[in-house]
This record gives C-alpha cells, structure tokens and sequence, in this order.
C-alpha cells in the first residue's frame, strides 16, 4: 500500500507550488512509475504546521501504515522539519516494517550516508524555522513600540488608517456609549476597586452600554476580558506616545 502524506500550513502556501493538488498530482504519478502495481490511500493536512508528529492525518497514517507500506510525499518538509521527530519518525516506520519515499529527495535512509545527509536537511529546515518565527517576533515588538494593533484590537479600540490603535466610536445597537466610553467607565471603576461581577452587574442594567462583546449581558469573566485587552492596548500605546 503506497500512503501518500500531503500538507500545507497556510493560505500563501496552498496558492504556490506546493498546493495540496499539486502534491496530489505529483505522488499519484510517482506512484503508477514505481509502484504501478501498488493500491493507495491519501492523507490530507490542511493549514496544519509540521512541527511536531501530533497531527490527525499523520497519525492516522502511522496507525494505518503496515509491513510493506510506503509513506510517500513530495518532499521532506511536509511531513517534517524537526531534527527530534525524525527519530521518531524512522523508529515507527521501522517497527511496521514500512518505509517512505521522498520524491524531491530522493535519498536512501537505510544507508549512514543516506541517514546523514536527511540529518543535515532537517537541520537546515529546523534553522529556517526558528529564523522565521524570531523575524516575525521582532516584526511584532517592532509594531507594539510603534503603538500599531498587533492582532486583534482590544475592547474599546480600534486600528486606525495607518495601523495604530485609535478610541473605537462604534455605538452598538441598544447602547448609548461608544465601545471606548464603555471600556474606561470599565478601567475607572477597577482602579475604585469593584469587582468585575459587580461591574458587569451594573452595566447590564444601565443602558450605557449593556451589552459585552458577544452581544450578550455582561458577565464577571467577560469584563475581566474586556478589561485587560483595553488594558493592553493602553500600555501599548502609552509606550508609543
């Protein structure tokens, strides 16, 4: 049984080359040139990461995979980039009896050779990775000292023109004050010391703004929310000033 393994991690990803059909496409015909007479079985990731082994289709395969059996894929990345899981990877692979196929890679894993130079393209993806998520870290710091919202604006702001959180003057059916006026009527009465219990309490009867987020009546653990997300963005902004 040939078991090809097919992932992309993100929107971008599945755009380029290596979307999920095109892998797809690739494998089935790297499969009727070599294993022309082998039966098949497809798994499929869809904006799933490849670090670390615990992914649903992929552990399907290695439940499902069989003395005989042949993960194939397009190339290594997709089915892993960490130096610590391709151990584990192989030893499974090993105790089934089965082994896999890389098709840009084609390289013999049951050599020393072969098993170095997998090593060495498993230190070079791990590296890539870790330089991305320090760029994109930094990319993020970089726009939090800018005052900038980095994700999703926090209750009682919003992200301006240029990026930057400005006061959100959206006024919510059935309320009277602005998402911001609620959000510092909120941050004025914790610093008297309320509670958030009671603080919603007194929200969801007024008609200032008696509904959170969510639409509903306002709860202890929804303004407490509500509260540290305007709370953030404040700091943020405060730093920035």
């Amino acid at each position: 049984m040939i078991r090809i393994y097919t992932r992309v991690s993100t929107e971008e990803q599945a755009e380029s080359g290596l979307s999920l059909e095109s892998q797809h496409s690739r494998c089935l015909a790297y499969r009727q040139v070599y294993y022309p007479e082998e039966e098949f079985a497809v798994y499929e990731e869809r904006g799933v990461s490849a670090k670390g082994l615990d992914r649903p289709e992929l552990q399907r395969l290695l439940r499902e995979i069989g003395p005989g059996d042949v993960l194939l894929a397009v190339k290594l990345d997709r089915v892993t980039r960490s130096i610590a899981d391709f151990p584990t990877l192989c030893t499974i692979l090993d105790a089934r009896r089965a082994d896999f196929a890389l098709i840009e890679e084609r390289i013999d894993r049951r050599s020393a050779m072969g098993r170095l130079v997998l090593h060495f393209q498993l230190a070079v993806l791990q590296f890539e990775r870790e330089v991305t998520g320090e760029r994109t870290s930094a990319a993020l710091t970089a726009k939090g000292a800018r005052g900038e919202v980095v994700g999703r604006p926090g209750f009682g702001w919003a992200r301006g023109i240029d990026g930057k959180a400005i006061p959100d003057d959206t006024v919510d059916p059935g309320c009277e004050w602005t998402r911001a006026e609620a959000a510092e009527v909120i941050a004025a009465a914790v610093l008297q010391g309320e509670s958030f219990r009671g603080i919603g309490a007194e929200l969801s009867q007024g008609k200032g703004h008696p509904y959170g987020p969510t639409g509903h009546g306002w709860s202890g653990s929804g303004t407490r929310r509500a509260f540290v997300s305007y709370e953030r963005h404040s700091r943020a902004v405060n730093a920035a000033q």
